[in-house]
């Protein structure tokens, strides 16, 4: 079924009139980081280069990533943190190292559908606990319960979440944390989308909430600064075990020493010149999230949805939609030169159609989408 979509993609992609409302490329799409800003530190570097390889990663660059966090209201020290490439890379790195074949991790749903891989690749078992749609995508405090066993030794927290949109409350974040610490289970915080909140108040963050479980807190500048192409990534251990965890990373990082070194070079000085860049892409995305709350309340009788919360992705759920969720997809792309993703991709089981949507396109792209989605759905036919 996946191909059906990629092909009527190809063939259409080049049309003038089509547009692409699954577009996750922020560099493609208007968000670049103002290159002179670097441009000093990078002759620089180059006019001085060294190489003096860390297991965590540089100590500036750590020291940075504290900085950043004391201004969250959140203490940790530059001993506590790790570089890498990318989440992805922490990820695998943090299936391999701290579990066995057949043990299982509890994923999102909906959630990304990368996870799934990894979780695979290290022959692990994915266990997919439940975002309830009918309350906001909140998280399922009685289904984690359920799914939690001996095996299970990863939890995973996604928040601002993709593909909802959502950011999970403190009070579930307290009895979730004390909840794994209970049972021994380590959480990974995933917080790539951290500055994407458009709440007005501090993101909840699993490490600040309990200091007795034990959290990997994953973060980045591929969103946060809109650096997709520098790769650097960080991992944070917290918990009462986390001098026996750091100590065991510091072994296995020191393997590969994967993250570049330019880019750890280039660290410090992305924190302290890129506070207006940022600041500017999160006012465009928290009006993109606005505007499109507000246009999509115009039409409840054709889609229900929870509005954004923070994050760059939202689910939309078809009512008045006679096709199945395949169909409706391809329609919109034969029909309206539209691209969507079903939520069959992000694990969604539901008898109604869901779409999802990314904020990354232009707003004005984005309300042309949506009033295509609503011309479909309108026509006699559909």
């Amino acid at each position: 079924m996946l191909n059906s979509i990629y092909q009527l993609t190809e063939a259409l992609k080049h049309e003038a009139d089509f547009i692409d409302l699954t577009e996750g490329n922020f560099v493609n799409n208007g968000f670049q980081f103002p290159s002179q800003k670097l441009s000093p530190v990078i002759n620089k570097y180059f006019n001085q280069r060294t190489y003096l390889p860390d297991a965590k990663g540089l100590l500036p660059a750590r020291q940075a990533i504290t900085k950043w966090y004391q201004a969250q209201k959140l203490n940790f020290t530059p001993e506590q943190i790790f570089l890498f490439a990318s989440s992805s890379e922490i990820y695998n790195l943090l299936f391999a190292t701290f579990t066995a074949p057949g043990d299982e991790i509890l994923l999102p749903c909906p959630g990304y559908p990368l996870f799934e891989y990894f979780v695979k690749l290290n022959k692990l078992k994915p266990i997919y606990y439940q975002l309830d749609p009918d309350h906001h995508w909140e998280i399922d405090l009685a289904n984690i319960q359920q799914t939690i066993n001996p095996k299970t030794k990863f939890l995973v927290l996604i928040s601002p979440n993709n593909p909802t949109g959502q950011i999970i409350a403190s009070e579930k974040l307290k009895i979730i944390t004390q909840l794994c610490a209970e049972n021994h289970i380590k959480i990974i915080s995933d917080e790539v989308f951290s500055e994407f909140n458009y709440t007005g108040k501090l993101l909840p963050r699993p490490a600040q909430i309990n200091s007795d479980a034990t959290i990997f807190t994953i973060n980045g500048i591929s969103k946060m600064f809109a650096l997709p192409d520098l790769k650097l990534s960080w991992l944070i251990v917290s918990g009462v075990d986390k001098n026996e965890l750091i100590e065991e990373l510091d072994t296995i990082n020191d393997m590969f020493l994967n993250a570049n070194y330019l880019s750890q070079s280039l660290l410090p000085e992305i924190f302290n010149q890129g506070k207006v860049f940022q600041q500017k892409m999160i006012q465009e995305f928290q009006l993109r999230a606005t505007q499109i709350n507000s246009l999509l309340t115009n039409t409840p009788e054709l889609w229900e949805f929870a509005p954004i919360q923070g994050g760059i992705h939202l689910l939309l759920k078809i009512k008045s939609s006679k096709l199945q969720e395949q169909d409706l997809v391809l329609a919109l792309l034969r029909e309206k030169h539209l691209l969507t993703h079903p939520g069959y991709f992000y694990e969604i089981n539901s008898p109604d159609p869901y779409l999802m949507i990314s904020l990354v396109s232009p707003l004005e792209k984005l309300k042309e989408g949506i009033a295509r989605i609503r011309s479909l759905l309108l026509a006699p036919n559909f």
